[in-house]
């Protein structure tokens, strides 16, 4: 008796090892087809992103914009080989005046290889008056209202990009480490 229920037991254990076996081999060809039927849609999206698939739009630099000590507005320059940073902000965003200094910074360092762009669609002469009693010196505009500004969700708020094509969007500097040392 022994023998048989050993003979039981190891066919009990063949059978499920053989079971077991079975599982994981149709387990792997079922993710087989799965990556084979997935993976051309993936290249397929991969050829599809572009620039313009990162943001809501690509500018066409049909933003009109004025520089805050001229009364005429002018088309932004930006689908040139030079970077360009264009960063929305308000008077009376806390985050936005915190973070001028950072950027203050920035400019005074990067101004000869990067085109800055501090837009605001608040009123000009309030906008001129706050900036100089902050005494930033900055290239400030004012934004005459377009597609551009019904993107923007949160204040303060900056596009970085090349070309007339916005890559990197980012929402308050200072959360990403991008701070003035003291």
């Amino acid at each position: 008796m022994i023998s048989i229920s050993f003979t039981k037991s190891a066919n009990f254990w063949i059978g499920f090892l053989f079971g077991f076996i079975v599982a994981i081999l149709t387990y792997i060809i079922i993710i087989a087809i799965s990556i084979n039927k997935i993976l051309p849609q993936i290249e397929k999206m991969e050829k599809e992103i572009n620039a313009e698939s990162l943001f809501p739009f690509k500018t066409n630099c049909d933003l009109q914009i004025r520089d805050i000590s001229t009364k005429a507005f002018d088309t932004l320059k930006c689908n040139t080989n030079k970077p360009f940073i264009l960063h929305y902000w308000a008077t009376w965003c806390k985050p936005c005046i915190e973070e001028m200094d950072v950027w203050q910074d920035l400019y005074i360092k990067t101004k000869d290889s990067i085109d800055f762009y501090f837009l605001s669609d608040e009123d000009f002469d309030k906008q001129k008056k706050f900036i100089q009693k902050k005494g930033w010196n900055l290239p400030f505009y004012e934004l005459k209202y377009s597609n551009f500004e019904s993107s923007i969700k949160i204040l303060p708020t900056t596009y970085i990009g090349i070309n007339g094509y916005f890559y990197i969007n980012i929402q308050e500097v200072k959360k990403i480490g991008i701070q003035k040392k003291t």
